[in-house]
């Protein structure tokens, strides 16, 4: 069975980017945020404490990803050391796959394939996502991102509706990471996600997605997607627009 988990902190218009989901995702959703933080008003809510990260998830752990991205964001004169700022910035950068592991944890074991989704994650009512359901469903992890190159992410009037897969190494920006704007993945992949954690082990970004969901499995079996879902701080277009749209 399919379940979507919307986590992570809520913004203004939390409510009707959950209408939108609903309407083109029509599966049961569950919804988690931290302990301290705004509450959405919906059903199915659980809160968990924030945890506190006693390492840096980007500089300070023994595993790390074989990506030429990765090594310039981190190197001594990489992004992360040098801009002001960055380095407690990233410091969270783990947060939200923490986030996502409490949540699906908490929910009923019956749900074996999971839809994982933001609450600023704008989806496109253009692309079907069956496929990559099914996809999950059979053992596949499939990332949605929003990328012109390996480095930048376009702003949009919309979600893209033509999208581009691509799989493990194809470009530079899939070398062991899953982009993380939507997330199609089995559930039992989440699983030691805390204990990464605890181990001072868990990578940040969209690397710790692949960390997680992928390397700990031994496993490449993964797909990132271009376009299809777009985070509404890069979309222009107001989401009551294209909430109407549907209607």
């Amino acid at each position: 069975m399919i379940a979507i988990c919307v986590s992570g902190i809520i913004g203004p218009d939390y409510k009707k980017i959950i209408d939108r989901i609903r309407k083109i995702l029509p599966y049961p959703i569950y919804f988690g945020t931290w302990k301290g933080r705004d509450l959405p008003d919906v059903d199915n809510l659980q809160t968990f404490p924030e945890p506190n990260f006693h390492y840096h998830p980007m500089l300070e752990t023994a595993q790390k990803p074989i990506c030429n991205i990765w090594n310039d964001l981190t190197k001594e004169s990489g992004k992360i050391r040098r801009v002001i700022g960055r380095r407690e910035q990233t410091r969270t950068s783990a947060t939200q796959i923490l986030g996502h592991y409490k949540l699906v944890e908490s929910i009923p074991k019956k749900y074996k394939t999971i839809i994982r989704l933001r609450y600023d994650s704008i989806l496109s009512s253009e692309v079907d996502f069956k496929k990559y359901i099914e996809m999950a469903e059979n053992g596949k992890v499939i990332g949605f991102g929003n990328f012109k190159s390996e480095k930048v992410s376009p702003i949009l009037k919309k979600p893209a509706s033509d999208i581009t897969e691509y799989t493990h190494k194809s470009i530079p920006r899939c070398y062991y990471n899953i982009w993380d704007t939507m997330i199609i993945h089995p559930r039992k992949n989440m699983e030691n996600a805390w204990n990464l954690y605890e181990g001072k082990n868990l990578m940040g970004m969209e690397w710790g997605w692949y960390q997680v969901l992928c390397k700990q499995w031994n496993t490449t079996d993964y797909i990132n997607v271009n376009g299809g879902v777009i985070l509404q701080k890069l979309c222009t277009t107001p989401i009551e627009t294209l909430n109407n749209e549907l209607a």
